[in-house]
């Protein structure tokens, strides 16, 4: 696989929800033609990426992404990986989500991608988006998409409950579910928020 084409891993960011090189065919399914234009196969299945894909090809005249919608991970799309993978013809890049990364890793069905991350590429995601396309000192894919996680509370029931929840850091989470859990003893038993007064 030529190095422009691996690249693409790092500098494709936009491109997939958890970008990993699944280790592009010497079987010919990811090639390099006479004139130089590099073709590579990209399987996923999330919305939108057969238009990332499309647009990805019309501003980067020299590289062509073919785009392969798979069925969703759990759904046989990661077994069907597998299975090309060890039959020697998988697709140069793929969609494969970060909880699934280290099994992949673990299997051999990812190649390390570290040597072609740019240092613009790297500040694109914060340390821990990094992280979870990595395996130890290997990187497997680039994150392409993080997103804030939130919890909600009812703060009506909390304040009758005299709960209190810090809030601006991760740690406050703790307090959240802990409390969650002395509500739902309450709920099981009938009881509503007012009722505790």
């Amino acid at each position: 696989m030529k190095r422009s084409a691996v690249r693409l891993a790092g500098a494709g960011g936009g491109l997939v929800l958890a970008l990993a090189a699944t280790g592009c065919s010497e079987s010919g399914s990811d090639t390099t033609s006479a004139d130089g234009k590099i073709s590579i196969t990209f399987w996923g299945w999330a919305p939108g990426y057969a238009d990332a894909v499309a647009a990805f090809n019309k501003s980067h005249p020299d590289i062509r992404v073919i785009y392969q919608a798979v069925q969703p991970g759990a759904k046989g799309g990661y077994q069907k990986m597998l299975n090309v993978v060890k039959a020697g013809n998988a697709p140069c890049l793929a969609q494969v989500g970060y909880e699934t990364l280290p099994s992949f890793a673990a299997q051999g069905a990812l190649k390390d991608v570290h040597a072609y991350r740019s240092v613009q590429e790297e500040a694109e995601f914060p340390p821990a988006a990094w992280n979870a396309v990595s395996v130890g000192d290997q990187v497997y894919g680039a994150p392409v998409d993080t997103g804030p996680m939130a919890l909600f509370y009812n703060k009506k029931a909390f304040d009758e409950l005299h709960l209190k929840v810090v809030v601006g850091s991760l740690v406050s989470v703790v307090p959240l579910l802990i409390a969650f859990l002395a509500l739902q003893r309450f709920w099981r038993a009938g009881m509503t928020a007012g009722a505790l007064k």
